[in-house]
């Protein structure tokens, strides 16, 4: 589990995060829909560990009334410059500051980790109203991508993971 202070160590880059973290293709979106069993059009959702509002901007466009959810200073402020219609709660998913039954869909783009599911499940189960939904993701790296695989491997080999990996598939250092 991480820690509060893990969580908001992003708040002092957030214009940076902001500038050169991806978006999510719309056909996520679409998953969410026929996964959930909803329409997002006209849809009470929470978006929780909202960061700079990437799920949040999407979520919107597609008609939903979404609220963002943020623990961290800088990345709610970034949030509001870019998002400044959007309704911002201050809380993280371990302590929702939403009333009970009051969500379609709680979505947690990329930020389930900062939870302890302990209390973050026990939490959107609780401001879900009934038939109400729980969608988490997250993007993925694509290792049949050659220029990704190339840049994993160098990542790898900079921070001495590929001992790690070999370990772990059986082979030797």
């Amino acid at each position: 589990m991480t820690t509060p202070a893990q969580a908001r160590s992003f708040d002092a880059a957030a214009a940076v995060y902001a500038a050169n973290r991806p978006s999510y293709p719309p056909a996520l979106l679409d998953a969410v829909e026929e996964l959930a069993g909803l329409r997002l059009a006209g849809s009470r959702v929470a978006d929780v560990g909202a960061g700079t509002g990437l799920g949040t901007a999407l979520l919107r466009a597609r008609g939903a009334r979404v609220t963002a959810v943020e623990p961290g200073d800088g990345m709610a402020a970034q949030l509001r410059r870019t998002l400044p219609g959007v309704p911002l709660v201050r809380g993280d998913g371990d302590r929702l500051p939403l009333r009970s039954g009051s969500c379609d869909l709680v979505t947690y783009a990329q930020a389930w980790h900062w939870t302890d599911p302990e209390r973050s499940v026990p939490e959107a189960r609780r401001v879900l109203r009934p038939g109400g939904a729980l969608a988490l993701w997250w993007n993925d790296s694509d290792a049949t991508v050659p220029w990704v695989a190339a840049q994993d491997a160098r990542l790898r080999h900079f921070f001495g993971a590929e001992e790690t990996a070999a370990a772990q598939d059986g082979g030797g250092p």
